[in-house]
């Protein structure tokens, strides 16, 4: 998404903006990274259908139209500022330059075009088998059958958008080569409208979607403890089973309790969701579906639940003490004062002091 928006931000900034020095900033310089737009889209689709996270060395291969493509550029990407400002001034003048002028030492513009457009429309169909072939088979997800159905609809109609993105670009790139000397008003044409929208509704769609992100979590077990005999059975029994029992991520939150509990690394400042990658052993995407799924809050909410109930019993506990509401609040991990209290009203609606005098006078 950041590459498609960026190769649309550059459009706009070389056809209506019309920015000299900005023109000459980001036009040509990324068009390697456009290459890398297939093989994104590939590796997105196969982790989110593997449940993988990484890759492997193999995968390299899928680097090299960008880096032949970066090799050829090299002239001009280490070319003065100034020959860019020129170039570029050249092109307002002369629209048609888009098409005529050669910049990379392999491929011309149309070659290209072509080549960009080309891979993306392999990655994008391969994309699609394999998520034909993954739909077939009954494979174990540890989401529910409504969310799985779901997450394989939003990878079919993601490639699909970048399919229909491609067709409507192409249509484009045809008329510009037939009519290069009208680049400009082309550049207002309804084709490149309807790839706007393409990828406006892959935008979209993650806004009223989220947990699509997560992919297709499967249990792989985890590093510190493994599932047990009987709960390891007992999802075997079943195709699916409903997210909020599976054994898996029960085991997964209990974990995440136990470290919260006795290790308190909310106490410190500087505690990410990083810390609980490494001492817990389990992907991001696992443990954020079980933030947001179990624990029913993300790990901001999270760190403050347990931050609070910390610091509210630290208040009782020193109120007859010599410890002061900023000491418990720079215990509590939060670097100012002011800080720890807005948050602590926001959670208790009352202030630290107030919240002490009402306990108190309660007990009392």
């Amino acid at each position: 998404m950041f590459l498609f928006s960026l190769y649309g931000l550059t459009h706009y900034i070389v056809t209506i903006y019309k920015s000299v020095y900005w023109g000459a900033v980001l036009y040509v310089n990324f068009t390697p990274l456009y290459l890398l737009s297939g093989p994104f889209l590939y590796f997105y689709v196969r982790n989110s259908l593997t449940d993988r996270y990484e890759l492997s060395r193999k995968d390299l291969l899928h680097f090299i139209p960008f880096v032949v493509h970066a090799i050829g550029l090299i002239p001009y990407l280490f070319s003065p500022f100034s020959e860019k400002i020129d170039f570029i001034k050249k092109l307002y003048a002369s629209p048609e330059l888009i098409i005529n002028a050669q910049v990379n030492t392999f491929f011309d513009t149309n070659e290209n075009f072509i080549i960009r457009l080309s891979l993306l429309i392999i990655y994008a169909t391969v994309n699609i088998f394999f998520i034909h072939r993954y739909s077939r088979k009954k494979l174990n997800s540890v989401i529910s059958l409504e969310k799985k159905q779901l997450t394989l609809r939003w990878l079919y109609l993601l490639n699909g958008f970048v399919l229909a993105l491609v067709f409507f670009y192409g249509l484009f790139i045809v008329k510009l080569n037939q009519f290069p000397g009208n680049v400009f008003s082309l550049f207002n044409d309804s084709l490149l409208y309807a790839t706007a929208a393409c990828l406006a509704l892959i935008l979209i769609s993650l806004l009223v979607f989220p947990h699509i992100l997560y992919g297709l979590p499967v249990n792989n077990g985890l590093s510190k403890e493994k599932i047990n005999d009987t709960s390891e059975n007992k999802r075997k029994s079943s195709a699916l089973v409903e997210e909020e029992n599976d054994p898996y991520f029960l085991d997964l939150k209990k974990q995440i309790e136990d470290y919260l509990n006795q290790d308190k690394p909310y106490l410190k400042k500087q505690f990410k969701m990083a810390d609980l990658i490494v001492n817990i052993g389990a992907p991001q995407h696992h443990i954020s579906y079980c933030l947001n799924y179990y624990f029913k809050k993300s790990f901001p909410e999270l760190k403050t639940d347990y931050r609070m109930s910390w610091s509210k019993k630290e208040l009782l506990n020193t109120y007859n003490s010599h410890t002061t509401i900023e000491g418990i609040a720079e215990k509590a991990g939060y670097s100012s004062k002011s800080a720890f209290y807005k948050t602590f009203k926001d959670y208790t609606g009352l202030t630290p002091q107030e919240y002490q005098k009402q306990v108190s006078f309660t007990n009392d």
